[in-house]
């Protein structure tokens, strides 16, 4: 998949349907991605989200999978949920969950190594959480129900918001 625009301007790709990553490769989207009431299903290999709002869309990631969210803004609109049995990863860019919404990442793994994760809404996170860098923070409230490491040396900042460890 190329969605590079034209003039190194990036182009918009509207889902309403579902976006299904099917090679054991890494794949990364150069496009803004308007997903509303979409489905984005990683099946193998790492799919790299470089901006984009979702709006009650869902992500996919199956075992040995990874939604990795790499750079520019990706904001979750009203109800999402990442499930599945694979990774939730965010590099450099930042996750943001809009004001009034509800985020469940329900992914075996989420890992925070830098970039920001910013809840806005109600976010809760059930997998098991490796934070090694970059930032928590928000207006809203962080609930984590998995096992909740802090490791690596890494600059780690919690900002704002309520962060809850509840296991």
């Amino acid at each position: 998949l190329d969605f590079t625009g034209i003039s190194g301007e990036f182009a918009i790709f509207n889902n309403s349907g579902t976006l299904q990553k099917t090679t054991d490769s890494t794949v990364v989207v150069e496009a803004f991605i308007n997903s509303e009431s979409g489905l984005i299903d990683v099946q193998q290999g790492t799919l790299e989200l470089t901006g984009g709002d979702y709006t009650n869309s869902d992500f996919q990631i199956a075992n040995d999978a990874v939604l990795q969210f790499t750079s520019g803004t990706n904001t979750l609109n009203s109800t999402n949920t990442l499930s599945g049995e694979g990774t939730t990863r965010i590099t450099f860019g930042t996750l943001t969950t809009a004001e009034n919404s509800t985020t469940q990442i329900n992914t075996n793994q989420f890992e925070l190594t830098r970039g920001a994760l910013v809840t806005d809404g109600v976010t809760t996170i059930t997998g098991n959480t490796d934070w090694t860098g970059g930032r928590l923070g928000g207006t809203a409230a962080l609930v984590n129900h998995g096992q909740f490491s802090i490791t690596d040396a890494k600059f780690k900042t919690l900002s704002a918001g309520t962060f809850t460890n509840a296991s």
